[in-house]
C-alpha cells in the first residue's frame, strides 16, 4: 500500500469518526432535552415496583438459634480424638434437626393454638441447617410468613433437637452425654429478610428511565427528517446557512 492510498483511507475515515461523534453527541441531547419524559416514567416505575412489592409480594421473616455439639471426654479421650469425634457430632447435629421425628416433637413443645401450628412436613420445609465453620455450632434458621410465630417455631425446633438427640444417643444407657445444647434462642424479627422494598424501587425507577430512553431513542432513529438544524449540523457535520418555514 502507497502513502497515498494510506493518507486517503485515513481521510476517509475520518469524516466517518466525526458523524459518529456526532450522532452520539446529538442523541444525548435529545435525551437530556426529554428529562421530562425520563423523569414522568422513571417514577412511574418506581412507585409501581413499590406498590408491588408491598402488596403482592409476601414478606418472608427469618429467625435463627445456634446450637452446640458437646461431648463429655474420658480420661482415655485425646484431645485430637475429641476434635475429631465432635466434628463429626456436628455433622450428625445437622442431619437430626431436619427429621421428621425432630418436627414432630418440636410442633408439640410449641406453646401455640392448633391453627398457628405448622404441619411437621411444613415445619421442615422451613428449616435450614448450617455449621460454623472450624466449630461444633450449628445454626438453625427458619424462614416464614409469620413473623409473630417464626421465631418460636425456630426455638422449638432447637429443643426439640436437643430432646430428640440425647434420647437416641442415650437409648443404650450409657450417658455419654453427646447432646445438643442450645446457645441462643431466636428472637422475634422486626423487618421482613425478603422482599427488600428500596432496592425493588431502585431497580424500577432504572428501568422506567431505560424503557423512556428507548422509546425516545426509537421514535428518533425511525424518523425520516431532521427535525431540527442543530440534528441536522449534528449529524453530517455541515453548518446550515438558513431554513425555510412550511405554513400548512
Amino acid at each position: 500500500m502507497s502513502e497515498n492510498d494510506t493518507y486517503s483511507s485515513y481521510a476517509s475515515s475520518e469524516p466517518e469518526s466525526e458523524e459518529t461523534a456526532g450522532t452520539i453527541k446529538y442523541y444525548g441531547y435529545l435525551l437530556l432535552n426529554k428529562w421530562k419524559f425520563l423523569l414522568f416514567f422513571g417514577v412511574l416505575f418506581l412507585l409501581g415496583a413499590f406498590l408491588y412489592a408491598n402488596f403482592f409480594i409476601t414478606p418472608l421473616y427469618k429467625a435463627s438459634t445456634t446450637l452446640y455439639v458437646y461431648r463429655k471426654m474420658d480420661t482415655n479421650t485425646t484431645l485430637t480424638n475429641e476434635l475429631n469425634t465432635g466434628a463429626a457430632l456436628a455433622k450428625d447435629g445437622l442431619f437430626f434437626v431436619k427429621t421428621n421425628r425432630v418436627a414432630e416433637r418440636a410442633v408439640e413443645l410449641m406453646d401455640l393454638p392448633e391453627t398457628a401450628k405448622p404441619t411437621p412436613a411444613q415445619l421442615t420445609g422451613m428449616i435450614s441447617v448450617a455449621p460454623v465453620e472450624d466449630t461444633r455450632i450449628i445454626q438453625v434458621t427458619l424462614t416464614s410468613a409469620s413473623q409473630n410465630y417464626v421465631a418460636i417455631y425456630a426455638n422449638a425446633v432447637a429443643k426439640a433437637s436437643k430432646e430428640v438427640t440425647d434420647d437416641i444417643i442415650n437409648s443404650g444407657g450409657k450417658n455419654d452425654f453427646n447432646i445438643l445444647n442450645v446457645i441462643d434462642e431466636a428472637k422475634r424479627p422486626a423487618v421482613p429478610y425478603t422482599p427488600n422494598i428500596p432496592k425493588i424501587a431502585i431497580i424500577g425507577l432504572l428501568l422506567g428511565l431505560v424503557v423512556a430512553a428507548i422509546i425516545i431513542l426509537l421514535r428518533e432513529i425511525l424518523s425520516d427528517t431532521f427535525k431540527t438544524p442543530d440534528k441536522l449540523e449534528a449529524i453530517t457535520g455541515l453548518e446550515v446557512i438558513g431554513t425555510i418555514l412550511t405554513f400548512e
